[in-house]
């Protein structure tokens, strides 16, 4: 009798949920008979990379980390006031605007969600029927950002870098890191 329930969870098919466009599984409320058993196993696995936005369409999860970059933003992102002073200055000498686009941040956003549901259900008068589901929900979130940066700003870095190598690395870092 044991064998038959293991071998029922262990047959039980993957329902994959991805898009549900179309029921995948049909629940009843039928009463089961006394001492009658249930066991079922359900595993939904769901991939997303999009979502619904404000004007009723699909955009990407990772739209928001897509946008400009001024070289006024790279300035008061600075921390450091050393290299603050060093950026606002080599801007200045260069005879940039400081709204004009440094470069622009990239990213990608994909998430994956799995439920595991085991279900088990019990006759337990021919009346009453008792049921225990416990999810168990596993999530991943991947992130990929990037920053993709114009000529000028390349030229900063190696005009940097002609008199500190150190802050030159240290500001392409940044760079490199601009959506932190």
């Amino acid at each position: 009798m044991k064998l038959q329930y293991l071998l029922s969870l262990l047959l039980a098919t993957t329902a994959v949920a991805a898009d549900l466009k179309a029921p995948f599984d049909f629940e009843t409320t039928a009463v089961l008979p006394r001492g009658v058993r249930n066991p079922r196993f359900k595993d939904l696995v769901m991939y997303m990379d999009e979502k619904w936005g404000g004007s009723g369409g699909a955009e990407l999860l990772g739209n928001k980390l897509n946008k400009a970059v001024s070289w006024r933003d790279i300035i008061d992102g600075q921390d450091d006031a050393t290299l603050k002073a060093i950026t606002e200055g080599k801007v200045k000498q260069m005879g940039l605007d400081p709204d004009s686009p440094a470069g622009g941040t990239s990213g990608v956003v994909n998430t994956y969600v799995n439920a595991k549901v085991p279900v088990l259900a019990v006759g337990a008068t021919e009346k009453l029927t008792l049921a225990v589901a416990v999810p168990v929900v596993t999530i991943q979130v991947n992130a990929d950002t990037g920053f993709v940066k114009s000529d000028d700003a390349q030229r900063l870095i190696n005009d940097i870098a002609k008199d500190d190598p150190a802050k030159a690395q240290e500001a392409q870092d940044k760079l490199n890191n601009a959506v932190n």
